[in-house]
């Protein structure tokens, strides 16, 4: 197994943890899966795996089945290596872990962090394609020394933006919006802010391409599955 694919998996499981728990969750986290005991946000898991055993995933998801969280959470099966279609989940999309090995960069000006939370309400309102929705990130995120929210404005308002996040020796970056013009500036905001650390995330389809053009590499699949 790559450790780079572990890294940038632990890594995902570890930012979910923030988020959920920011909203009340009840988590988990040992060497094999990631749990949240209650209903994440929406567009969040219940379940991360962080090894490529299937049978701590499986354990997990009969749990919870058990808890009464009814349809529709999901597992993020981060190696593809669990089938859940046997304890009815179906495969909502598959992606790709993506690594780009650090680079100097220079700060960019144009890219802020969040650091009010009237900014954090309009970074997610830019972010989010389901107006008027729960929000799913809380204040307490822009607390966390390891965490960043980025925003790109043009005036007023935030056209680009991306959260990064600080683990296990690497930089994850995730809930990545206006990309195709703004993704190398995001990303060497991101640098720049965190040197030295590799960037890790994952994507899929033209995202896929456009990170790969920016220099990252795919490193293992994952799966996103959803309770039926």
């Amino acid at each position: 197994m790559d450790p780079r694919t572990t890294a940038a998996a632990r890594n995902n499981a570890s930012w979910c943890d923030l988020v959920c728990r920011a909203n009340g969750g009840a988590t988990e986290l040992d060497q094999k899966v990631w749990v949240n005991t209650v209903r994440s946000p929406r567009l969040y898991p219940n379940i991360v795996s962080v090894s490529p055993d299937p049978r701590p995933v499986k354990a997990a998801v009969e749990r919870l089945g058990k808890a009464g969280l009814g349809d529709g959470w999901s597992v993020k099966d981060s190696f593809a290596t669990a089938d859940l279609s046997e304890l009815g989940f179906s495969e909502l999309f598959e992606a790709a872990w993506i690594y780009r090995e650090p680079r100097p960069e220079d700060a960019d000006d144009s890219v802020r962090a969040v650091e009010h939370i009237e900014d954090l309400h309009a970074w997610e309102k830019a972010w989010t394609d389901e107006p008027g929705a729960d929000p799913v990130f809380a204040p307490a995120l822009l607390a966390e020394k390891a965490v960043r929210v980025l925003a790109l404005r043009d005036g007023a308002d935030i056209v680009a933006g991306a959260v990064t996040h600080c683990s296990d020796d690497v930089l994850g970056i995730s809930n990545v919006f206006g990309v195709h013009r703004y993704y190398p500036t995001l990303l060497r905001a991101a640098g720049a802010a965190w040197p030295g650390l590799p960037l890790v995330g994952y994507e899929s389809g033209e995202m896929l391409r456009d990170a790969e053009a920016e220099g990252f590499e795919a490193i293992g699949r994952l799966r996103v599955w959803t309770r039926r």
